[in-house]
């Protein structure tokens, strides 16, 4: 997992999803997390992609929810699973082949649609794919890297 890859809110997004699985006494942090993290962050980009795909970020964000209560961790904490490292992972490669040196929440969010859990089910649903949300994200920032 390389969070030194990650722009400052992409870094946001992960603490506060370690913040929302803290808060649901959680074990571990999931994509779910990440995704709540994202949608209630109130990132204009992030809503943009969202409206643009033709999905509305209100609607995901009441399909959110924090998944089953179990306790534990270390002393207390959640630990990241794995399935959020890959999403992270995914996110840095997405990024990269983007042309970008740094993955930023937007990259987070086309990582989140090939989630096999939660995540990815609730933004395919709504039709949010890798695909459209790339095809927004471009049209948006035009010839802008991070």
């Amino acid at each position: 997992m390389r969070l030194d890859k990650l722009a400052v809110t992409a870094q946001e997004a992960f603490q506060a999803a370690m913040g929302i699985a803290s808060d649901a006494d959680t074990s571990s942090v999931e994509p779910i997390h990440l995704l709540k993290a994202l949608l209630d962050a109130g990132e204009n980009n992030i809503s943009a992609i969202i409206k643009r795909v033709g999905a509305d970020p209100a609607m995901l964000s009441g399909e959110v929810d924090n998944g089953p209560k179990v306790t534990g961790g270390v002393m207390g904490m959640p630990l990241p699973s794995q399935g959020l490292m890959n999403a992270i992972d995914n996110a840095v490669k997405a990024a990269e082949k983007m042309g970008d040196s740094y993955a930023t929440s937007e990259h987070l969010l086309i990582a989140l649609t090939e989630d096999k859990g939660q995540a990815g089910k609730i933004l395919n649903g709504a039709g949010v794919t890798r695909k459209n949300i790339e095809e927004a994200y471009d049209d948006l920032r035009g010839d802008t890297r991070v």
